[in-house]
């Protein structure tokens, strides 16, 4: 599965991944696992 992580929850799972659900962090440790994770390029701007 492809996931495609919004601007809010980019930032908390980079600086604070208290703030995420278990099924966020969940999601997280998956796409970075299996390379399967979409960003939005303004997200990083």
């Amino acid at each position: 599965m492809t996931f495609i992580l919004d601007t809010c929850a980019l930032i908390w799972w980079s600086l604070d991944p208290e703030k995420l659900s278990l099924s966020a962090k969940l999601a997280c440790e998956e796409m970075e696992i299996e390379k399967n994770g979409l960003v939005a390029s303004i997200s990083l701007w």
